[in-house]
């Protein structure tokens, strides 16, 4: 007798600023691993000020993170779709919501988004003003890699 049972399926939510590098390379990366490795999870992403950010970005991603998945060897699956601003609905539909900075994001988050606060995990991998991209994405990776062992495996 075969089971038609499947774990519940688990949603992460990465947050940056305009979710334009940070957060759509963690979600690129979460979900490139949890295909691969046969986890009943999904990532999204979006950004605490996408809307203000948006027209300062060239393009829909940016080069850090496309380079970044081409050196990780991932295939970029959603890297034509604009920046998605955070809503109170995303992190409250997902089971796990990381924010790319504390430093950085904290301060958004208590000033836009007060009431999510305790519902955000906050990360230390900052913007290109303030670390070398290649020390980024790979911090960024380690930490996915992490994330990802926290998600029951079906096997």
């Amino acid at each position: 007798m075969t089971s038609d049972f499947r774990p519940p399926m688990t949603t992460v939510l990465f947050l940056c600023t305009a979710n334009y590098y940070r957060s759509r390379l963690a979600e690129e990366i979460f979900n490139h691993y949890a295909r691969e490795r046969g986890l009943p999870a999904q990532a999204a992403s979006a950004g605490i000020m996408a809307d203000h950010w948006r027209s300062d970005n060239p393009g829909h991603i940016s080069m850090h993170t496309l380079e970044a998945m081409d050196r990780f060897g991932i295939s970029a699956s959603n890297t034509n779709k604009d920046p998605d601003q955070l809503t109170d609905a995303m992190v409250d539909a997902a089971d796990i919501t990381i924010a790319l900075s504390s430093k950085e994001h904290i301060p958004m988050i208590r000033r836009y988004f007060p009431h999510l606060e305790n519902q955000i995990e906050f990360w230390e991998v900052e913007d290109v003003e303030w670390q070398d991209p290649l020390t980024a994405t790979e911090a960024i990776h380690q930490q996915v890699l992490r994330l990802l062992a926290r998600v029951p495996d079906p096997s």
